[in-house]
């Protein structure tokens, strides 16, 4: 019979490992005995070594008998006694299982005992508790009756002990709310609350007698001041609220009866008058009552809040009586007046709000009068922490409101006498000025307006401001362009300057708009526009511009003319560069270091734009005017065009190689080889000798070379150039237009013409100079 190997789990195998790590092959759960015998013996040779090796492994096998033997012999011994100690602890448990009742049953009657004891400890504190509170409310019953008494006593006296009255009126007060709220139903308690009502109406009516007689100007203020104080803080807010409002309104009627409305005191003009006033009465104030009256009370602001409700009813009557002849200038004094006045105001009040704490400590600790009791000190601590902000900003100043419009029309028609005579006065124009004084002083103006009405105009007006200087930056720059208009061909400097000025002038109104979007709400922010008078720059730009393209243009004119009369059909030769050319050349260099000279970078970039833009198709047009040149004279207009060609990329660097990057001028110089490449492509046209009997080839060619920019009233006049009748002309117009689809005339051409006029070009031109002035940046 064989053995079979015994095969165990996977898991079990794991666990042996970590618990029996082991090198030995026979502990392999994956032993193989051929595999392990052939690796062993691999040869006949190995077998001499054979019967020592199985003796080494039957002597293993015998040791590991014996070792198999001892530990069953110890594991035997090892169960007795296991199950001797686990007799043992059975009984140990009974054992302890039963003292643990004992505690148990010990416990329960230890706590039905405490129940029961604190039942009784119970019953004996809520006896105790119901005979304190009842020996409280005797002895409060008790205090408040002395009180009351005491009160009485104290307002009976001639003259009445308003210290004394101020302590027993705030201590029966406190004894009725605390212990006697929840029972105003007891006849007692009802009685002794009607008799501390009527001592507090007599306590109110002394107070408020004794406060009425206050002189702010008296240096030698009363003692009895601090006591009336206490007793109308001991009466509640009602009473002290009439008191602040009686003492207020007396000063108010002395300051009314000082400024009666329509004597000469109360005249605008004299409005600082009454700032003064003011400022005088919170100075007597302050030096003689600030001791005697509570922080709470507010008093100082509350005389503001009064003051400035009547100085804005006197001044809504003293604007009514100027009705429509009013002083302007008068009234923008006194509206700064006003503002300076509440902004000192507010300031002024902050600083009492600030100091709160530090007049408290004054007013608790003056002596001998201040009070003698907790009322004192836990008065005060209220009294800064109920201290209320004032802001008086508009108080005042919003009477003037109605008036603004009449202020925003003055403004316009100052500003607009103003642009009038700086342009009537302008000085004379100097080589290298970049920028009008005019347009200098006319926006200093505006910035000073700005700045004075942002201190006192509500977001409104200022829109309102802004449309106004926006109608005289209007005027200004139609001005300019009125300039420009009559200038004549030899005020190029002027035309200069001004371009720049109208440059300035745009970026400076759009920075105004942002100021004074800035300094108004956003839902206001739509009202504020700078593209009208941005535009109205803007074509003063396009104008000037426009003015010195024109100029340079006609005196180009005569060069132009020449080239058309040379009589082509009789050259025969390609020589040097034509006469034309080097006097066109020669103006260009000596006109165009002056204008980049003048002109700022940006500008001049966009004239030479326009002089090509406007040249050019003059130039291209003139090659329609030549009598039939020879190939040699189309050959040599090539040449010609070359020249040109390779002078215009230069003009921008005339006068200053520095002046551009390269990569700034790459839309001009695309500009030019397209521009000039039409011409180029008109004189291939007639240098090519494709006779007339082939012409569909040639009217191809002519498609092929001038695309888009072809059309068939352009063929039919290079054909007659080129010497081909009108018989032979027909065919070859309807193969264009019907095979090739060619347009009657040229839409290029068209277009270049009216967009130089049309007022998309000044939008055009300013989507243009923005990129520009991107470029410029980076």
């Amino acid at each position: 019979m064989s053995l079979q190997p015994v095969v165990l789990s996977d898991t079990v195998n794991a666990t042996l490992a970590e618990v029996f790590p082991s090198d030995d092959p026979f502990d392999d759960p994956n032993f193989d005995p051929l595999a392990f015998i052939n690796e062993r013996f691999p040869s006949e040779k190995s077998l001499r070594g054979l019967g020592d090796y199985m003796e080494s492994l039957e002597a293993g096998a015998r040791a590991t008998e014996e070792e198999v033997r001892e530990t069953v012999r110890g594991q035997a011994g090892g169960a007795s006694r296991a199950e001797m100690n686990l007799e043992e602890a059975k009984g140990s448990i009974q054992e302890l299982f039963k003292k643990v009742e004992e505690i148990r049953r010990m416990a329960e009657e230890s706590e039905a005992m405490v129940m029961e004891i604190c039942t009784e400890i119970s019953s004996l504190d809520n006896a105790k508790k119901n005979l304190t509170d009842a020996i409280t409310i005797l002895k409060k019953m008790k205090d408040i009756s002395k009180g009351l008494d005491e009160l009485k006593a104290s307002t009976d006296q001639q003259p009445a002990d308003l210290a004394a009255a101020a302590e027993n009126l705030t201590l029966c007060r406190q004894i009725l709310e605390k212990h006697f709220s929840n029972h105003s139903n007891l006849p007692r308690v009802k009685e002794l609350s009607d008799k501390l009502s009527r001592e507090l109406k007599i306590c109110s009516q002394l107070a408020l007698q004794e406060l009425k007689t206050i002189d702010v100007h008296e240096e030698e203020v009363p003692p009895s001041v601090i006591d009336a104080c206490a007793v109308a803080d001991a009466c509640g807010d009602e009473i002290k609220t009439a008191a602040v409002t009686a003492f207020v309104q007396a000063n108010i009627e002395k300051y009314k009866k000082a400024f009666l409305p329509g004597s000469d005191e109360a005249r605008l003009e004299k409005m600082e008058r009454r700032f003064a006033w003011f400022r005088r009465l919170l100075k007597s104030f302050e030096d003689n009552l600030s001791g005697h009256i509570p922080v709470s009370w507010c008093i100082q602001q509350e005389l503001g809040v009064e003051f400035c409700l009547a100085t804005r009813e006197d001044i809504k009557v003293a604007l009514e009586q100027e009705g429509g002849g009013m002083n302007i200038e008068i009234l923008v004094r006194v509206l700064q007046k006003a503002i300076d006045f509440e902004k000192d105001l507010t300031a002024r009040m902050q600083i009492y709000e600030k100091n709160a704490e530090k007049e408290a400590r004054r007013y608790r600790g003056t002596d001998p009068h201040a009070l003698r009791s907790k009322y004192n000190s836990s008065a005060v601590e209220e009294s800064q922490k109920t201290t209320k902000k004032y802001k008086y900003t508009g108080f005042i100043t919003s009477c003037f409101e109605h008036t603004m419009d009449a202020y925003v029309s003055h403004e316009g028609v100052r500003m607009n006498t103003a642009i009038r005579t700086l342009v009537r006065e302008q000085p004379a124009m100097v080589d290298g000025q970049q920028t009008l004084p005019t347009a200098l002083e006319i926006f200093s103006y505006i910035k000073q307006s700005l700045k004075k009405c942002s201190a006192f105009c509500k977001d409104e007006i200022l829109v309102k401001m802004h449309r106004v200087w926006s109608e005289n930056l209007i005027f200004y720059g139609d001005e300019l362009r009125s300039q420009i208009a009559s200038s004549g061909s030899g005020d190029d400097l002027k035309t200069c300057i001004i371009i720049n000025s109208a440059d300035w002038c745009v970026d400076t109104a759009t920075k105004l708009a942002e100021e004074v979007r800035s300094c108004i709400d956003e839902s206001c922010h739509a009202g504020v526009k700078e593209e009208a008078p941005t535009e109205t720059f803007l074509a003063v730009i396009q104008d000037g511009t426009m003015k010195l393209v024109g100029d340079l243009i006609e005196q180009l004119g005569p060069q132009l003319t020449e080239m058309v009369q040379t009589p082509w059909y009789q050259h025969e030769e390609v020589g040097d560069q034509s006469d034309y050319v080097s006097k066109i050349c020669s103006v260009l260099s000596e006109v165009f270091p002056k204008f980049g000279k003048n002109l700022k970078p940006n500008l001049f970039k966009h004239l030479c734009v326009k002089f090509v833009d406007e040249f050019v198709p003059r130039y291209v047009r003139a090659l329609y005017g030549l009598k039939r040149p020879t190939p040699s004279a189309c050959r040599q207009l090539l040449l010609d065009i070359q020249i040109l060609k390779s002078q215009f990329p230069k003009i921008p660097f005339l006068g200053d190689p520095e002046r551009f990057r390269e990569r700034e001028l790459k839309a001009y110089n695309m500009l030019v080889r397209i521009s000039m490449g039409r011409g180029e492509a008109i004189l291939k046209f007639l240098e090519s000798e494709i006779p007339p009997s082939e012409g569909t080839i040639l009217a191809d060619q002519y498609s092929e070379l001038l695309q888009d920019d072809g059309s068939v009233t352009d063929f039919l006049r290079l054909l007659e150039m080129k010497g081909i009748g009108t018989k032979e002309q027909k065919p070859l117009r309807e193969y264009l237009e019907k095979t090739k689809g060619m347009p009657l005339s040229s839409k290029r051409n068209n277009a270049s013409h009216s967009d130089s006029k049309g007022t998309d070009t000044i939008r055009r031109f300013r989507d243009g100079m923005n990129k520009i002035k991107d470029k410029l940046k980076e």
